[in-house]
């Protein structure tokens, strides 16, 4: 299969604990499996630096492929900025997993951490800033994009029943 790529998209299951006067949520993180090709790499089977981020912008619209929530003129996120933190190389034929963590939500942006593993071992680390956008001019995210986000935070949140 070296012209299709093969993804798998899995989530961990929300923890939800119940008190007499509140809900304790653990949120889950989303993660997607992608393996390396032939064309991810240089010569001596190392994968090239820039795939890292292109395989985290992957990782990033399958959140929105899988709930069908479609990226288009009348709404989508442009990058803002990207810090990226290269550990280890990735070479031909890993499997690699990317998880998706919400760090920040605003009105109009949001800023999440991505880490790549390879056999359970962190090898890049990304925190990118997004902004939303509505032909071209930044724009609030909608009511759907919130509760999808909402559900990558890593922290627990505490709802108050009463």
């Amino acid at each position: 299969m070296i012209l299709e790529i093969q993804i798998v998209t899995e989530h961990l299951n929300s923890l939800l604990l119940y008190s007499e006067d509140c809900i304790i949520i653990n949120k889950r993180i989303d993660k997607m499996k992608i393996r390396v090709y032939y064309e991810d790499t240089d010569a001596g089977g190392v994968m090239y630096h820039t795939n890292y981020i292109n395989f985290c912008e992957r990782a990033r619209s399958e959140v929105f492929f899988q709930k069908n929530i479609p990226m288009n003129e009348d709404g989508y996120f442009v990058v803002k900025n990207i810090e990226a933190d290269f550990k280890k190389s990735a070479k031909l034929g890993d499997m690699l997993e990317i998880t998706t963590e919400l760090l920040d939500l605003k009105k109009a942006s949001a800023k999440l951490s991505q880490k790549i593993y390879r056999n359970d071992i962190e090898i890049f680390s990304l925190q990118v800033s997004v902004v939303y956008m509505t032909r071209d001019k930044i724009a609030k995210i909608p009511k759907n994009i919130i509760t999808l986000f909402d559900t990558f935070k890593s922290e627990p949140t505490i709802k108050n029943t009463l």
